[in-house]
């Protein structure tokens, strides 16, 4: 919540912009600014007395804010925003390498990698069988991304993972995405590569 006005809202405002551009291809993450000063019933409704006034709205709590007392850097407020939304941000908006990475697959995929042919099935059957029991939906995702890069692996060969780690850079840079699949190609890119 700002006011045009507010000289401490001007300070903050690049800082703001930074934080809302690193977020910009999380679909459940909005990062939003509201003139307080001509929507005085919405600022009166949050209890707004101050400017810049900042305040988190849980997704699953949205009538139940929280203000947020942390420091003012992009830095800063990206850190809280990952740590509230579970997401895994970059200050420039890039995935974090941990982003899409579980550590149990992680250790499939290098026990896959040194496994023989034989061997490399029944693990590719343990990946899928890890993706279900994932507990959020962006997890159980990417699993199911770690049993597919295996399974392709075997599929189409030892060469597949820079191939396909290729083909997705290429799309990724080519900027024909959709704005709404970004994220979920910036993950299938991670993935591979792992």
């Amino acid at each position: 919540f700002y006011a045009p006005w507010c000289g401490h809202c001007k300070q903050l405002a690049p800082a703001y912009e930074s934080f809302a551009k690193a977020f910009v291809y999380e679909k459940d993450v909005n990062i939003v600014k509201v003139d307080a000063d001509s929507e005085r019933a919405l600022g009166s409704e949050y209890g707004i007395t101050g400017f810049p006034t900042l305040k988190f709205f849980p997704k699953d709590k949205k009538d139940a804010p929280e203000d947020y007392t942390g420091g003012r850097s992009a830095p800063d407020l990206i850190a809280f925003m990952n740590e509230k939304a579970g997401t895994k941000r970059n200050a420039d908006g890039t995935l974090m390498e941990t982003a899409g990475r579980i550590d149990t697959l992680d250790d499939l995929v290098e026990k896959f990698k040194a496994a023989s042919a034989e061997e490399r099935e029944s693990i590719v059957k343990e990946a899928e069988a890890l993706a279900g029991s994932q507990e959020s939906e962006e997890d159980a995702w990417c699993a199911k991304m770690y049993a597919k890069f295996m399974a392709n692996t075997i599929k189409k060969g030892e060469n597949f993972a820079a191939q396909e780690s290729e083909r997705l850079s290429k799309i990724l840079n080519s900027q024909s995405v959709k704005p709404d699949k970004i994220k979920g190609f910036e993950l299938r890119l991670q993935n591979v590569e792992a």
